[in-house]
Order: structure tokens, then sequence, then C-alpha cells
């Protein structure tokens, strides 16, 4: 077995291509994190990543991820902290080797948070676009909607079309609330307002509200954004009241979820529950999951004792592909998994999934095909151990790629995995390096098949992922040893696909969209 330990200056141009969807007229960028005058430094960072999605979405961008730009910084011994003048940003931007390079400051005075951002040539040093963006409101809205103005003001010099609405100044308007059945009494921000609907209620703030009308057993809620000088409509239906219900687990410190929705960590108090039947379920890392119908009761609190089994790693019956592969099986939480990488090379149906050796045809593919590492079609061990590296094309054909019975994961399929490890519904959802040791428990231990240290590799899901490396868009392979990049069959913003990526040196699970030419390894879900 090869494995390919590459300086990470030296094979810049390679690595830069992994996590971006590559198009020859796009510029390659890099974003310092904006400077944080009045915010976390959490805050300022997230807001950054938040830039660079944005930049990529607009298509004319290869933005490079953080994660890569930290690494390269760090082998070079060039400390970011500091580095807010144009000279200091061209200095980054040679190491890196990108084209152009973002920095800036994002502030906050009172309810305004104030963005300065510019772009600079890295080759000339001269700025090509600035953007000076005012935003009122809270840091949810300047996160979805105002970084993306940003990109726009940065890309095109122009606002976006919701540019109006986010700068009316702060003022007063009224609520004009009406409710199904009438004559319910009215909270606004839990204020009990006199009078009963249909109700105006004047002078309150521009901003967002929460309304509550409740009459007898039966009560609604809602949350309006007021504009200033503006008479808000709202109309609400009531339903049967609410009631609350405290779920307590041996142990502690499970995921509960209430209908398919995350609410916490058990010991939990859920408040405010629509009255009937609803499903709770309860997960926590190397334990059985539970899954109950419970009954909430209008206006009464419900207590719910669950004790959870420890996990015990179960592997099920072999699974056979077209070409006859047999590949184990593990169960991992309520899923069941494969705990090999898939090595077929024929559809469901018996038609043959191209083998396309050139790095040429393989980067202008735009069809299933999959190749062998290093293309050695002579080394037979290679392909039983690893597995074979497929293009996304191949993953979403209709003739199928897995066995009969099984299916190449969702996205959300890999998050079920990721979060019954361990892993939060905000991390899940994350983009990039994400999770504390959920890769860990992934990872087939030893340095057998992984590179020194293989970090935290403990293998307690049974899953067995091992590094199969991958193949880029030029065609090049790269990184046996070191990574295992899998597919999911989801496609992401930008004509790419999401996958996932572990790695030799850490513990954690790599989210992110990827460039469907890529070649990378599969595993499959029984369906």
């Amino acid at each position: 077995m090869t494995k390919f330990r590459i300086s990470l200056v030296l094979s810049f141009i390679i690595a830069f291509t992994i996590p971006q969807v590559y198009v020859k007229a796009q510029v390659p960028i890099a974003v310092i994190d904006l400077e944080g005058k009045g915010i976390l430094t959490t805050e300022a960072s997230t807001l950054s990543d938040r830039l660079r999605d944005e930049l990529f979405k607009t298509g004319k961008f290869q933005v490079m991820e953080r994660g890569l730009m930290d690494q390269i910084l760090k082998e070079q011994k060039f400390q970011l902290s500091g580095c807010t003048s144009n000279e200091c940003l061209v200095e980054i931007g040679q190491l890196i080797s990108v084209r152009q390079i973002i920095g800036g400051s994002i502030g906050k005075v009172g309810n305004v948070y104030s963005i300065s951002a510019r772009i600079i040539d890295v080759e000339t040093g001269k700025i090509k676009s600035v953007s000076t963006y005012d935003y009122i409101g809270d840091i949810g809205g300047l996160l979805t909607q105002g970084m993306k103005n940003v990109a726009v003001q940065l890309t095109t010099g122009k606002t976006s079309i919701n540019e109006q609405s986010l700068h009316r100044l702060s003022g007063s308007g009224s609520l004009y609330i009406s409710s199904a059945p009438s004559d319910a009494e009215v909270w606004i921000d839990d204020k009990k307002i006199n009078g009963k609907t249909p109700l105006l209620v004047e002078n309150q703030f521009a901003g967002k509200h929460k309304i509550t009308v409740q009459k007898k057993d039966y009560s609604a809620e809602t949350t309006v954004q007021l504009e200033a000088n503006d008479i808000q409509k709202v109309i609400l239906e009531l339903k049967l009241g609410l009631g609350n219900i405290k779920v307590i687990t041996t142990p502690f410190e499970a995921n509960v979820y209430l209908d398919g929705e995350y609410k916490g960590k058990s010991p939990l108090f859920l408040k405010n529950i629509d009255s009937g039947l609803h499903r709770l379920k309860v997960i926590k890392s190397l334990f059985e999951p539970v899954e109950k119908s419970i009954k909430i009761i209008s206006n009464k609190d419900e207590e719910v004792l669950i004790t959870l089994s420890e996990f015990i790693v179960t592997f099920g019956e072999e699974v056979t592909d077209i070409d006859g592969n047999v590949y184990k099986t593990v169960k991992i939480g309520d899923q069941w998994w494969m705990a090999e990488n898939l090595k077929v090379t024929h559809y469901r149906n018996g038609d043959a999934i191209p083998n396309v050796t050139g790095d040429t045809e393989w980067s202008n593919l735009t069809t299933g095909a999959y190749c062998n590492y290093n293309n050695d079609d002579n080394n037979a061990t290679n392909a039983d151990t690893y597995g074979r590296l497929y293009n996304w094309y191949a993953v979403n054909d209709s003739r199928n790629i897995a066995p009969t019975g099984w299916h190449v994961p969702s996205d959300e399929e890999w998050k079920e995995l990721e979060m019954y490890l361990g892993m939060s519904q905000s991390d899940a959802d994350a983009t990039g390096v994400r999770g504390t040791d959920e890769g860990g428990k992934l990872k087939e231990t030893g340095t057998n098949h992984w590179s020194s240290p293989n970090t935290d590799a403990t293998n307690e899901s049974g899953f067995a992922a091992l590094p199969g490396g991958y193949r880029g868009f030029y065609g090049s392979v790269y990184y046996m040893g070191n990574y295992a990049y899998f597919w999911s069959s989801t496609e992401s913003e930008g004509g790419s696909a999401w996958g996932r990526r572990l790695n030799y040196s850490n513990s954690d699970v790599y989210r992110y969209y990827f460039s469907k030419q890529y070649g990378f390894s599969v595993r499959c879900v029984r369906d």
C-alpha cells in the first residue's frame, strides 16, 4: 500500500480543489476572518464562514476552505493575529496561492451592525471591490440575509432586492390581532394586553414580537416581524391547550427528539406542547435508541422516565452485490450499514459501470464511472481492501449502484448516523469540520491501513472506515492512507453534492459540497 504524505504548500494547487467545485471561469479567492469589534470572536468567525458560502454560491469564485488555509499558514509559521493591512493580506494571498483575498471587519453599535470588506488583487495589491454595509436587527438576520448582501456588493457593487426592508429605521407600528374563534385574550411578548380579539394594539416597537392568544383550554402562538409605520395583521387559529413534559433518562445527556425535532439533552423540561399524542425518541451514543408514544394533556405536567440499554455492536447478514462481492453489515442505531467500502463494477440491472482511467476523460465526465486507486486494475487486493472510487454520477444513476434492498445514504442519513454517535443537531447541520470524536468512532483502529497517528480511532460503531483516498477533478488520485471520502446521494447548491471526509490526524467528521467529478468511496445503507 502506498501512502502519500505531501507537503501542504507544495501540493496546494491539488489540495485546493478538494472541497471546491472547479469551474474554469472561477477566481481562486480566500476570505480572512473578519475582525470582530463589539461582537464575539466566534460570531465573527461564523459570519465569515457564511460570507465564504455566499461568495461560492455566486458561481464566480473558487473559495478556499478555512481549514486548508489555516493548515498552510501554520506550516509556514505565519500568525494571522493582527493582520489587517492590505500589505499583510497580500502576503497571505501569496503564501496560499490565490489570486484575490478578502479582509475587513464587523462592528456593532446598539442594534446596528456595520460590515466593511474589501477584495484585494494579490498580484497588484490593488483594491478591486469594497462593501460598506449597515444592518439593523439581530445577528440571526445578519447571518441569513446580511452576509448575502455583502457578497452581492463585493461581486457586483449592487445590493440585493431585500436591501430596502433591511435598512428601515427602527420605529413603531401597530398589530391587528384576530383569532378563530374570537373573544380570546391576548399577550404580546408575554405581557397581557387589555381587550380581546379582534384587537388593534398600537405603538409597538418595530422588530420581532411573540403573539399569544388564549380562550379556555384553547390557545395559539406565533412570532411576527413588525415594520415601522406598518399595521401588521395577525390571524391565529386556536387549538387545544398546551401541556408540559419532563424527560429523564438513565444515564443523563441523551439527545431528545419530539415528533422528529431535536429538543435538547436530558434531563429536559419541555413546555407548551400541543395536547394529544406525540412521538418521543431518545438517543445516546453507544446506547440503544428508545422511541415511544406519549400523550400530552392540556394544562398538565407529565414525566417520562427512560432507562437506556448499552449498545452492543451487532453484525447482520452479509449482503452480495451484482458482481458477487460479499459485504459485512453492521447495525448502528436504527440503521443498517455496510461495514466495507463498495467495490461493484456493474449497476444493479447488470449494465457495466465504465472504468475510466484517462485523467482528461475523467475530468470531462457527466455520467457514471469508477476507477481503482492509481488505476491499478491488476492489484485485486487493493480494491478488495479499500473498494473502488466512484464519481457522483454513478451514485445518482437510476440503475442503482447499491445491491438490491440497499441504497447510497442521503445527507440526512449521514447526519442520523453522526448524531447517534453523539454529534449535536447544530453540528450535524454545519459545513466543514464538525463534532468531537464521532469520526474516531467510525474509523478502523490501528495503522495497518490508516497513517499514524490515526487519532482517537476506536471503531466503537463497527463501521470500520478505511482511508481509500480520492480521485480529483483532473483525474489524479491522492491520500490513500490519510483520508476516507464518502459520497451522499444528496445534491447541494451550485451543482455539487454533499460528502464526508475522515482524517488520520483528528477524530471529527468533515462535511462539504464537492464537485460531482471527484471519485470517492461509497458505503450503502439498508432500505
